[in-house]
């Protein structure tokens, strides 16, 4: 009971600081595994693309009726989104971010032109656990650190 309800409170002050960004303003965010051409991400059915949609985000595949799939590239290059979600350890980051980056498909979309490129620990995007509302936080943070300040 004492871990749900410290939960539900940190989520409650996560959602309360998001209240000043403007209806339709949520970013657009995609789950990948690796920079492959045949790209692995999530659907409607990962617990992934609701913490996306806690954070303030919108999984880009969000429509697709699914947990864990793979997509052509085309595709994801015709979403475009604004960020890409990773795991690997922090201290990583920018390694991380520099495959992106030197990646000749991947380096074509905004999120990766503009560095937005959200490097997180496996412990808290690839597994659900009860630390959910740290880990919607942390995406939340990456998404509008302005909201953070």
């Amino acid at each position: 009971e004492a871990i749900i309800k410290g939960q539900r409170e940190q989520l409650a002050r996560v959602q309360s600081r998001l209240q000043v960004l403007p209806p339709g303003s949520e970013l657009e965010v995609v789950r990948v595994f690796g920079t492959e051409t045949n790209v692995l991400t999530v659907g409607k059915r990962s617990f992934l693309t609701d913490i996306i949609g806690l954070a303030g985000g919108v999984n880009s595949f969000c429509d697709v009726d699914d947990d864990y799939f793979q997509i052509p590239f085309e595709r994801l290059a015709a979403m475009d989104p604004d960020v890409l979600i990773v795991h690997g350890e922090e201290s990583e980051a920018d390694g991380k971010k520099a495959d992106f980056m030197k990646s000749p498909q991947f380096s074509t979309l905004r999120a990766v032109k503009t560095g937005r490129i959200l490097v997180y620990s496996c412990d808290h995007i690839c597994h659900p656990n009860a630390t959910l509302a740290g880990t919607v936080e942390r995406v939340a943070r990456g998404l509008y650190s302005e909201c953070f300040k």
